[in-house]
């Protein structure tokens, strides 16, 4: 899909008509990935992402899950799979919400830090 003509398209459409946000929840190290951000972050439009590269690429919040919560909770049901316990349906570990600072002051988003959301920097991040 990277450097699909129909997706730019499709993402120039979507500032046309006045979208209030996009989600890209992929996005990696390619010049379309850039592309792709710079189009709404020129337009104002705010990026909410799961991947922490594209918070370098100008999103406004990344939703990251806490693997540490995560791999406890794993461990917690492999216990009980073991001791042959019924497994209830769970809900995923506790996600953390960041906010890249200098993309809300950008784009004149004020949002209050507290109830789970911190501001980061990009260059905070560990990516790879």
């Amino acid at each position: 899909m990277l450097g699909n003509g129909s997706l730019m398209l499709d993402a120039e459409a979507a500032v046309h008509k006045g979208v209030d946000a996009v989600f890209i929840p992929l996005g990696d190290q390619t010049d379309f990935t850039q592309r792709l951000s710079d189009l709404f972050c020129d337009a104002l439009i705010p990026i909410y992402t799961t991947n922490e590269y594209m918070m370098n690429c100008g999103a406004l919040a990344l939703i990251r899950m806490d693997y540490l919560a995560v791999g406890e909770q794993t461990a917690d049901m492999v216990l009980q799979i073991l001791q042959r316990e019924d497994i209830p349906a769970v809900q995923q570990a506790a996600a953390e919400i960041h906010v890249n600072q200098t993309v809300a002051e950008q784009q004149g988003i004020t949002i209050d830090e507290g109830n789970g959301i911190s501001f980061i920097a990009p260059e905070d991040l560990m990516i790879e």
